[in-house]
């Protein structure tokens, strides 16, 4: 029965509704409730937002992100490492210089946040990568 649940739950994301009804009858009848609760919380994670179980999606699908957030870096690496760090910089030069205004600290915020899009598209793309190459 536990292989059962957690074969299931694996490929949960994939499954007709008669089948995915038939995955969580099995997680029902297991003893455990902390494993039940877990099992069902990877199906029901994976429903909402597949992304957040990198584990879930096919191959294909992981490629397809991983060619997304490389092209995002490649055009950051473009515009010169990271554009958000030069406006960070230059804005924070700008503030120092001359003082707070409008303009200075929405170039400031919009150079923060280029810098946090960069990053979290570099973890992204490792994070995937890595699903990938675990499983060749």
């Amino acid at each position: 029965m536990i292989a059962q649940s957690m074969a299931g739950t694996i490929l949960y994301r994939s499954l007709d509704s008669q089948s995915k009804q038939q995955v969580m009858r099995f997680i029902s009848k297991l003893s455990s409730g902390h494993l039940k609760s877990k099992l069902i919380t990877k199906c029901t994670d994976v429903l909402v937002n597949p992304q957040w179980g990198e584990w879930s999606l096919t191959t294909r699908e992981l490629k397809e992100i991983v060619q997304l957030h490389n092209g995002l870096n490649r055009w950051s690496s473009l515009l010169g490492a990271n554009p958000g760090a030069y406006g960070v910089g230059g804005s924070a030069w700008s503030i120092i210089k001359q003082g707070a205004s409008t303009g200075n600290v929405v170039v400031l915020i919009v150079s923060i946040a280029l810098i946090g899009i960069h990053e979290f598209s570099y973890k992204e793309t490792k994070k995937y990568a890595s699903e990938l190459e675990r499983r060749k």
